[in-house]
């Protein structure tokens, strides 16, 4: 199963990734509306091209949804989100005066200004 959740799908998208849609859907399943959020949740199945596809799940719809790659945004792009990431690690130790040299302090302190 974890090799599963690192496994890059069509388009660069991941299990677990937050997307946003780029279209509407509605049918007797529920619905999908132009910028909502949802999650890719695995592999498209029974599509004609799986390769164009991945399979969402969006909280108005019941069920998951087989969705054209082109018809999904990531919410945070993956390298912001590692940075945010790791900077939420780090912040709280300098704060408190632990760890880091001065070039540390100096690099957070000119990332915290910028921001």
């Amino acid at each position: 199963l974890i090799g599963d959740l690192e496994l890059e799908l069509p388009g660069g998208f991941r299990i677990g990734d937050t997307v946003i849609s780029k279209f509407a859907f509605e049918d007797e399943d529920g619905s999908v509306a132009d910028g909502e959020r949802g999650e890719v949740v695995g592999r498209a199945n029974g599509t004609s091209d799986p390769k164009l596809f991945v399979l969402c799940k969006f909280p108005n719809f019941t069920g998951n949804l087989n969705v054209l790659i082109g018809d999904l945004e990531l919410e945070v792009p993956r390298q912001e989100k590692m940075r945010a990431m790791r900077w939420k690690r780090f912040i709280p130790r300098w704060k408190s005066g632990i760890g880091g040299d001065e070039s540390t302090t100096r690099l957070l302190q000119e990332s915290s200004s910028s921001s």
